[in-house]
């Protein structure tokens, strides 16, 4: 999960903006010298959430996320592999993402890598650009702990199954086989999983779980450390 650092993107200093992107892209490149394969690309920290138009409300989403992919395309050719991509759209914490921003996060991208599509000789109007698109369908980030120091899911979670769909189905008009992810499954109770099979969601991201049991392990083990 290759995310975008938002504060140092929009800070005032000059030359932070670039930094905040060529830390993504070095971060790409590490990790397929690592020998990584899936790769989640999320510029979504960085919407515009005050504008109203959805082109401009996703600009710097898409110049950026298309940087990344690009580096990840032609690193992955260069290394004689296959990967995944994963594209996000629709910060979490904030409304939930519409169709109208999936297709044109999506064609955004296609657009600004014009020429890699050229260079590789992939048409991704009608090849997908990206394998999963990570909507912002009402979960969250993490979770909280009770008295004994147990995960505590959150409740009353609601999850726009609908939206997911719509999105999903908005693809294959397309021609385009791009299945949906949850930017955050983390917290959210596992029971409401199998309400996902038909609505096109194919993937849930969980990574503060790994690092809740990470930071468990350094104050067991390693209270130095924690």
């Amino acid at each position: 999960h290759n995310q975008i650092n938002a504060k140092k993107f929009y800070s005032d200093t000059p030359g932070d903006r670039d930094k905040a992107l060529q830390e993504a892209v070095d971060r790409a490149k590490f990790a397929l010298a690592a020998g990584f394969t899936s790769f989640a690309t999320d510029t979504s920290t960085i919407t515009e959430v005050e504008k109203a138009d959805v082109q401009e409300r996703l600009a710097q989403v898409i110049k950026t996320g298309a940087v990344i992919l690009r580096t990840i395309y032609q690193g992955a050719r260069e290394l004689g592999i296959e990967v995944g991509n994963e594209g996000e759209v629709g910060d979490i914490g904030t409304e939930i993402s519409t169709v109208e921003e999936a297709v044109a996060y999506y064609q955004g991208l296609v657009e600004e890598l014009q020429d890699l599509s050229q260079e590789l000789g992939i048409d991704f109007t009608k090849e997908p650009l990206i394998d999963v698109i990570a909507l912002n369908l009402g979960t969250s980030h993490g979770y909280s702990f009770d008295d004994n120091d147990q995960l505590k899911p959150y409740t009353g979670v609601t999850i726009n199954l609908e939206r997911a769909r719509e999105v999903a189905a908005a693809f294959k008009q397309m021609g385009l086989n791009i299945g949906v992810a949850l930017h955050g499954f983390s917290g959210t109770p596992v029971e409401i999983a199998p309400q996902f099979l038909g609505t096109g969601i194919i993937k849930v991201n969980i990574n503060t779980d790994w690092q809740a049991i990470t930071w468990k392990v350094l104050q067991a083990y390693h209270p130095e450390v924690y």
